[in-house]
């Protein structure tokens, strides 16, 4: 362990210890008011989005629950208030407070979704893992090129607190446990909270929507989709050697297909030349859109919407798997990613669509899907059958009675 964690560590022990004591005597004076609240957050704190917000929403529209979303983004909290629902600044009192005194904690991504530190979570909350995403390739601990130090140093340290971690079928539940650290028996089936967007779309989401799509006379909506590489380079668009934009744009333009880009957010964020030439592509044609997290924060909301799907190995197929609709793949660096980052189970031997190596072939599939030839019905549904215990929109109830059974 290097001399920069261990300082990392003893200023965070002192800064908790500090906290806690401030906290105690304000208990002195003060009753408690949280004591059966569910506090959530995501992505570090930064974002508000995925399965901890599907959740959060879910005991709000119910009011089953008290609920406190904690952030450490302004904005989030901003805008969260201006809709009065209940929110804290984690580095606020309030937000170091209903940490200590809210009896579960719903995160998706590490403790920092909930926690300035996690020096700071107390040793009687009880978390609940929801997951930011269940895919195909190895993550966390597990990923080929070495254990995520970062991961274990601000997960693994509150294991023994974890009651349970959601998850689609038994089949991911093998899969997962070794990459996130958690006991297989804590893996309880109940479907991923996001994936009720997936049959339910809201009439604001509908809206949105139409107001994204506005006064363009489409056919088919193409999501292009592919996952993040975690060892530093950026995924490749249309990474073929016959790539030709104009044709591509041809293509779309001729046959009215609306087709949508998403690159990860971490890719966009991090390298403004990046964005650029992604912006570049989107703006070749009315018929390619940019569709990132500035659009629409969670990709799951509009998957309805979406008729063909391309990707490589994002989780994001399979969730869509959920909608029976065809997939495509352009896993252009697979003998390089399964040797840094390797996969949980084998991908091509389950691959529910057409592996693409070319802009000719990518075009010949869009063309052949689009003119109602379905060729992967079948493997999507064996695939599907694997990944998903649940295929309906009850996934939150089902979390919703696991959390108040672990409370008994």
């Amino acid at each position: 362990m290097s001399l920069i964690i261990v300082l990392h560590d003893i200023i965070m022990n002192l800064f908790a210890k500090f906290m806690s004591a401030i906290l105690y005597i304000f208990y002195l004076f003060k009753n408690r008011e949280y004591g059966n609240i569910i506090i959530f957050g995501s992505r570090n704190g930064n974002y508000y989005m995925d399965n901890s917000k599907c959740l959060y929403e879910w005991f709000l529209k119910t009011n089953s629950r008290d609920v406190i979303w904690i952030t450490k983004n302004v904005n989030v909290y901003q805008s969260l208030k201006s809709k009065n629902c209940p929110v804290a600044l984690a580095y606020s009192f309030k937000g170091i407070r209903v940490l200590n005194e809210a009896k579960v904690g719903c995160y998706t991504n590490t403790l920092l979704d909930i926690s300035l530190t996690k020096y700071l979570i107390p040793k009687d909350l009880k978390l609940i893992f929801l997951s930011h995403g269940q895919s195909v390739k190895n993550s966390r601990l597990t990923v080929n090129s070495g254990i995520n130090e970062s991961f274990k140093s601000n997960f693994m340290h509150k294991n023994e607190q974890i009651v349970a971690a959601t998850t689609t079928s038994k089949f991911i539940a093998r899969t997962e446990h070794k990459s996130e650290g958690i006991c297989l028996d804590k893996y309880k089936t109940t479907g991923l909270a996001r994936n009720d967007w997936l049959f339910n779309t809201s009439s604001s989401t509908k809206k949105r929507w139409s107001s994204f799509v506005l006064n363009l006379d489409y056919n088919k909506v193409v999501l292009y989709a592919p996952t993040w590489r975690m060892h530093g380079e950026k995924t490749v668009f249309f990474p073929f050697d016959d790539f030709n934009l104009s044709e591509i744009t041809a293509f779309l333009e001729n046959k009215k297909i609306l087709l949508l880009i998403r690159p990860h957010i971490k890719d966009l964020s991090d390298d403004r030349k990046y964005r650029k030439d992604i912006e570049y592509i989107a703006s070749s044609s009315r018929y390619i859109m940019l569709a990132a997290n500035n659009e629409f924060e969670d990709v799951n909301i509009i998957l309805p919407f979406v008729d063909i799907l391309i990707t490589d190995y994002s989780s994001i197929y399979h969730d869509y798997l959920l909608l029976d609709k065809p997939i495509i793949f352009i896993p252009y660096d697979y003998e390089q990613f399964n040797r840094l980052n390797g996969f949980k189970y084998d991908y091509f031997n389950n691959l529910p669509g057409p592996s693409i190596k070319s802009c000719k072939d990518l075009v010949f599939n869009l063309k052949k899907i689009t003119d109602g030839i379905d060729e992967y019905v079948d493997s999507r549904k064996k695939l599907a059958n694997k990944i998903h215990y649940y295929k309906d929109d009850s996934s939150c109830l089902r979390i919703e009675k696991l959390i108040n059974s672990l409370e008994k």
